[in-house]
């Protein structure tokens, strides 16, 4: 019985996850939501690192709150029609 418990959960995990990665690569991007430079790196095709670059460098706009940066949809989507 545990056995079946325990497989039927790996298989909703596995799931899940699965559709949170297909969610992030093909959703579409909204101009008034706020991303984290991690979604924001995701829907841009780069590493997290290289938003924080372009951010410093002024090429994508964002605002650092509690220590983390703020992306609006339109910020990115500005970037992207620049690229």
């Amino acid at each position: 019985m545990w056995n079946i418990l325990l497989r039927v959960g790996v298989i909703l995990s596995t799931a899940l996850t699965i559709k949170e990665v297909v969610d992030l690569y093909q959703r579409d991007i909204v101009p008034h939501r706020i991303y984290s430079s991690k979604d924001a790196a995701a829907i841009i095709g780069v590493e997290r690192i290289d938003v924080v670059k372009l951010i410093r460098d002024g090429e994508l706009k964002a605002h650092m709150v509690d220590g983390y940066y703020r992306i609006t949809g339109g910020n990115i989507l500005g970037y992207l029609g620049k690229k």
